[in-house]
C-alpha cells in the first residue's frame, strides 16, 4: 500500500496528465505505425530519467548486472514495445540466428501460455548467462522494476521493497503513454513478452493489423 500525501498525489497526477497529453498530441500529428513504434524509445528515456533522478538523491538499489532473480517473473510488455523490440532484434540477428531464436520462443511460449503472474516462474527468454540480452531496449516493466534489497528477491514470492517515488512516477508515465495510444485506437494493453514476440516475428502482417486498431497478441490471463 502506497501512502502519498496530497502534494505527492498532485505531482503524480500532473505527470500522468502531461504524459498522456504529450503523446496524444504527437500521435495525432504523426499518424503512422513507424512513428508510433519508435516513440517507445522516448518512453524508455522518460522511465530512465526517473531512475537517474532518484539515484542522485542517494538512494541505493540492490539491482546489478548478473542479478537476475526478477527475470523469472512474467515480463509484461505493451504492443508498441513488442514491435520496437522486434525491430531491434531483426536489425541485430542473422537469418540463422533469428530462426534459432524463433524456435527458442516456441519452446518458451509452450511453457508460459496461460500462466498468471504468480504462476510464472520461468527464466526470461531474453536472459543469457544471467544478463539481459536486450538490456538497452528492454521493456518499460523491466526498466522501472527496482529493489532496495537484492537478498529479498531470492524468494520469487517475496514482497520486494521498492522505492515509492520510482513506482508511482514511472507508473504515471506508463499509464499516460498507454492511454494516449488507446485514445488513438492503438492497442496498448499488457502482454507476456515471449508469446508476443513469437507472434510479431512469425506473422508479417501483425504490425499492419495493430496499426488498424486490432489486438494482435494474447491477453494476459488476468485480463480475460
Amino acid at each position: 500500500m502506497l501512502n502519498l500525501n496530497e502534494r505527492e498525489r498532485l505531482e503524480v497526477q500532473s505527470i500522468f496528465v502531461a504524459t498522456e497529453k504529450e503523446y496524444r498530441k504527437r500521435l495525432r500529428a504523426n499518424k503512422n505505425s513507424v512513428y508510433a513504434i519508435n516513440l517507445v524509445g522516448d518512453l524508455h528515456n522518460k522511465i530512465d530519467s526517473v531512475i537517474s533522478s532518484v539515484k542522485k538523491k542517494g538512494i541505493k538499489f540492490g539491482c546489478r548486472k548478473g542479478c537476475s532473480y526478477c527475470c523469472d517473473l512474467r515480463v509484461e510488455v505493451l504492443a508498441p514495445e513488442v514491435f520496437y523490440i522486434t525491430k531491434k532484434l531483426k536489425g541485430s540477428m542473422s537469418k540463422s540466428e533469428m530462426q534459432a531464436f524463433i524456435e527458442k520462443l516456441m519452446t518458451y511460449a509452450d511453457k508460459a501460455t496461460g500462466l498468471r503472474f504468480d504462476e510464472h516462474i520461468i527464466p526470461c527468454v531474453m536472459l543469457e548467462n544471467g544478463a539481459c540480452s536486450i538490456y538497452e531496449y528492454r521493456p518499460m516493466m523491466c526498466r522501472k522494476y527496482n529493489s532496495l534489497d537484492a537478498q529479498v528477491c531470492e524468494d520469487p514470492h517475496a514482497q520486494v521493497p521498492e522505492n515509492t517515488e520510482v513506482v508511482v512516477k514511472t507508473g504515471a508515465i506508463g499509464k499516460g503513454f498507454s492511454d494516449s495510444y488507446e485514445s488513438r485506437g492503438l492497442s496498448a494493453i499488457p502482454h507476456e513478452l515471449g508469446q508476443a514476440l513469437l507472434v510479431a516475428l512469425t506473422d508479417p502482417k501483425s504490425e499492419q493489423k495493430w496499426a488498424k486498431g486490432n489486438e494482435v497478441f494474447t491477453r494476459i490471463p488476468e485480463m480475460n
